[in-house]
């Protein structure tokens, strides 16, 4: 709550008369929270891999927001995939909306976007964020075979290799 005085000034004689006013003031607030995937499988052709998240949009304000338009442009980030939430949005007081967003890593390596969303109270921005990574495996040390002779299964030799799939995270397995 806010409190002020007015004063009223007259040509009269008598004293001024002054006036106590008492209001509440009512702000709109807008906060974006972006996402953060880490480390994510880069796509595969006839294998996409879209990894889900959130844009949070909140309003701790005591007016609502409306949100015109939230921006696209990378090819790795899709904000709305399916077009799930219909502009203009608007955040009530005191609450927030879930936008949903997804990470498709076309490339290896770390990937940023800032999307901005535009509202009726000004521009605001966050960072979409992920790393496109490959599915690592090691072998176990070089395998040396003796000179064998060829279509002669009785000079035949059979060694062990060990292959490991070095990164978990990816969601991948080995098939030999």
């Amino acid at each position: 709550a806010y409190t002020d005085s007015i004063i009223f000034q007259a040509d009269a004689n008598t004293p001024d008369p002054v006036a106590t006013l008492c209001g509440e003031g009512i702000q709109a607030s807008l906060t974006v929270t972006g996402f953060n995937w880490g480390e994510r499988r880069i796509d595969r052709p006839n294998r996409p891999k879209n990894y889900g998240g959130t844009i949070v949009l909140e309003n701790k304000g005591s007016q609502a927001v409306t949100v015109t338009n939230l921006t696209t442009g990378d090819v790795n980030f899709t904000v709305n995939p399916n077009n799930g939430i219909q502009y203009p949005i608007v955040v009530q007081a005191n609450s927030q909306t879930l936008v949903p967003v997804e990470f498709s890593p076309k490339t290896v390596g770390a990937h940023t976007y800032t999307v901005t969303a535009s509202s009726n109270i000004g521009d605001r921005t966050a960072q979409l964020e992920g790393i496109g990574v490959l599915p690592i495996i090691n072998i176990s040390s070089p395998v040396n075979f003796a000179p064998v002779e060829a279509n002669n299964p009785a000079t035949a030799t059979t060694m062990p290799v060990t292959i490991t799939n070095t990164i978990y995270l990816t969601d991948d397995t080995v098939t030999i």
